[in-house]
């Protein structure tokens, strides 16, 4: 990606970067291609609270 995108920093900023921008977008394909969202599911875990890096 870096070598067509004038500045692709924008793509590797912390927090959402380019998913809260573009994802809207894809989001509106997804619901006209399969209609409106019925339910919403989620799971959520810490596998590792701490991690500890072993590579320089």
């Amino acid at each position: 990606m870096e070598h067509w995108h004038p500045n692709p920093a924008f793509f590797f900023k912390d927090g959402g970067g380019s998913i809260l921008d573009l994802g809207p977008y894809y989001l509106t394909n997804l619901i006209q291609l399969l209609g409106p969202v019925k339910a919403v599911s989620a799971l959520t875990s810490i596998p590792s609270p701490k991690r500890t890096i072993t590579s320089a």
